[in-house]
């Protein structure tokens, strides 16, 4: 599970065009494309196979590099968050697909949860303890939470996955339960997908790895509200107890946007 390599790359894909159909209107009648409705899409990933090196990533609070993880809490009353240094260019048709693997060893009564967030305001960037997840008080950004542990009124009294908008942890604009625990398996896979051509963001949840074939939540969002630019990352926090360890196993982050043929140094498709 835990190779003892990272690959960070960042790479350039154009799709070929399927074969020819029959009636498909992306060829005409001879099998040939209509090159005007299929221009490559600039495709660029960033792959942490796990965290044996950690270059091009800032550790913000606790967050702590492992062998081969990044362990953002694991201390009692901590939070910790990593963030990507290269900032992702927001464009109206920009998508992405953000999978990640986390375990979350300990007592779970003490767990608190993480975050997957984009955020405009910097790579150092870090948010309330406790219920706050290392996220709370983060503004101009959007997260999708995952909380293991009940935090009040305004907190579902379930392990969910929650989006949350601005740094504000008390207001769930979508929210559905996990389906496990997620302080009970070995580790689990979660899936982040972002369609800029229709602004639903879709989330993903497996316990075994194996991508689910429908999603746990979507919800609508125009990601260019943030700004020109995010950083994307993860943000957890602790409890006042023995914390359940929040342990980053493996990250892909993969941004796909039509608008663009070039990628800045500065940044991911950054015009």
């Amino acid at each position: 599970m835990r190779p003892t390599t990272l690959v960070s790359v960042f790479t350039l894909v154009l799709f070929a065009a399927a074969p020819a159909r029959a009636g498909d209107p992306d060829f005409d009648r001879d099998g040939v494309p209509n090159v005007e409705d299929n221009c490559p899409e600039t495709v660029l990933t960033t792959e942490f196979a796990d965290f044996s090196v950690v270059a091009g990533l800032s550790l913000v609070g606790t967050a702590r590099q492992g062998r081969v993880i990044i362990g953002l809490v694991s201390a009692p009353r901590s939070a910790g968050a990593a963030w990507l240094n290269a900032p992702i260019a927001l464009t109206p048709d920009l998508g992405f697909t953000s999978m990640f693997t986390v375990a979350m060893p300990g007592e779970a009564s003490s767990g608190e949860g993480m975050t997957f967030t984009l955020q405009a305001r910097g790579p150092r960037e870090l948010g309330g303890r406790f219920g706050g997840l290392g996220y709370e008080g983060i503004s101009d950004s959007v997260a999708v939470e995952i909380d293991t542990r009940f935090g009040g009124a305004d907190d579902p009294p379930y392990d969910h996955v929650a989006i949350l908008r601005d740094g504000n942890v008390d207001r769930h604009l979508a929210v559905a339960p996990t389906p496990f625990d997620p302080t009970l398996v070995p580790q689990w896979t979660c899936w982040v997908e972002y369609d800029g051509r229709t602004d639903l963001l879709s989330v993903y949840l497996s316990a075994d790895g194996e991508h689910p074939l429908e999603p746990l939540m979507t919800y609508v969002v125009d990601l260019t509200t943030l700004g020109d630019v995010v950083w994307a990352g993860f943000t957890s926090a602790a409890s006042n107890t023995n914390p359940v360890s929040t342990q980053l196993l493996s990250w892909t982050l993969e941004v796909r946007d039509p608008d663009q043929t070039d990628v800045d140094s500065d940044g991911l498709g950054a015009p």
